[in-house]
């Protein structure tokens, strides 16, 4: 069978499409931490448990509605792209995911390291360190576009496999 001359131009378009998916997760997630959450949550945990508390807030205001947001734009990007097939298609998005990742690690690195050392809250290599290892309370809002993710590429997978 013979791949149509469009089929390149569709995974640029899927591969378009994890990159900007990636990128609108980012930047939601960026207002949902702008949610102000009363002292008196933190204060009704204690000090000891602060982590914990922000555990609960990352996972239920921002992890949540992330992965939520990812599945939800992967599930319609295949809805549009209906002509790829389903692993081609997973694959694509997961590369422009990933491309858009590694971007905005490496343009945060480059905007921190053109800061005076005086201005510079923390050094780059720990910003590096965080992103990459996040403490456990931020764990859930690290890993939460890749979960969305990938319950879409089951459910994706799941059913290419049953019409097949």
């Amino acid at each position: 069978m013979k791949t149509p001359w469009w089929s390149a131009g569709l995974l640029l378009l899927a591969f378009a499409a994890g990159f900007l998916l990636y990128q609108a997760v980012i930047y939601v997630a960026g207002f949902l931490a702008a949610i102000a959450v009363p002292s008196s949550y933190f204060a009704w945990f204690g000090r000891g448990r602060a982590e914990l508390a922000a555990a609960i807030v990352i996972l239920t205001t921002m992890a949540l509605p992330m992965a939520i947001l990812f599945a939800g734009g992967t599930l319609a990007s295949y809805r549009l792209l209906r002509e790829l097939p389903p692993r081609p298609f997973m694959l694509a998005i997961v590369a422009g995911a990933v491309t858009c990742f590694v971007f905005r690690t490496a343009s945060s690195m480059l905007y921190l390291s053109e800061l005076p050392r005086e201005v510079q809250p923390v050094p780059i290599s720990d910003v590096l360190w965080q992103i990459l290892l996040p403490p456990w309370w931020a764990v859930p809002s690290a890993v939460a576009p890749w979960l969305g993710l990938a319950f879409a590429g089951w459910l994706i997978l799941r059913r290419a496999r049953h019409e097949a």
